[in-house]
Parts: C-alpha cells; sequence; structure tokens
C-alpha cells in the first residue's frame, strides 16, 4: 500500500525540527532529548508506509534541509560541550589551588 500525501504530516515534522533548532539555539539542552524523541516518532510514522515518487520528489529538499539543521544542532552541541569541559577544568584547578591553601591555613 502506497502512502497517500500527507503534508500536515511533513509539515509537523519540519516543525519539530526547527523546534529543535530553536532549543538548541536557547541552550535548552535539557529539552532536546524530549523534542528529538518526537520528531523522530513523527519521523518513523510518516515513512512506516511507502512513499509515492510524487511525495518523494516534494520531500527531497525539504529532507536536505532537515539534515542541515541536525548538522546546525549537532554543532552547537559540540560546542556547549567543549565549554562546559573548559569550565569543569577551571573548576578542577581552582578546587586544586583551594585545597593546597587549606592545607597551608591547617598547617599554620
Amino acid at each position: 500500500m502506497q502512502q497517500t500525501d500527507s503534508p500536515g504530516q511533513w509539515r509537523e515534522i519540519i516543525r519539530s525540527s526547527e523546534a529543535i533548532m530553536s532549543t538548541a539555539e536557547q541552550e535548552r539542552w535539557d529539552e532536546l532529548p524530549q523534542k528529538a524523541q518526537y520528531r523522530d516518532k513523527l519521523i518513523r510514522d510518516y515513512f512506516s508506509k511507502p512513499l509515492t515518487v510524487e511525495n518523494a520528489l516534494k520531500i527531497h529538499d525539504e529532507i536536505s534541509q532537515i539534515l542541515a539543521l541536525d548538522e546546525r544542532v549537532l554543532g552547537l552541541a559540540r560546542r556547549q560541550q567543549e565549554n562546559s569541559q573548559l569550565i569543569l577544568k577551571t573548576l578542577r584547578t581552582n578546587s586544586t589551588a583551594i585545597k593546597a591553601y587549606q592545607q597551608l591555613s591547617d598547617n599554620a
């Protein structure tokens, strides 16, 4: 059975992808997994039936746009991870310094 034209379903996938991007840009990282799971379900549902050639042609460019959005989200996430690692390194360094000062004051 071939898939009927379901532009509403596809528009929801696009909206969901844009919401993921917006969430990453706003650095609301704790919301990303839930949004990604929701979009993944939409995609699985959409592609659960074979596409017509016409539908495949209609969404071809939009699939590329979704993939580009996903790459941007991954880039933002990588930068956030790098920033977090720098913060953790600074905290570790500061903690080491504080322990050293504490030992000096304890020995004084």
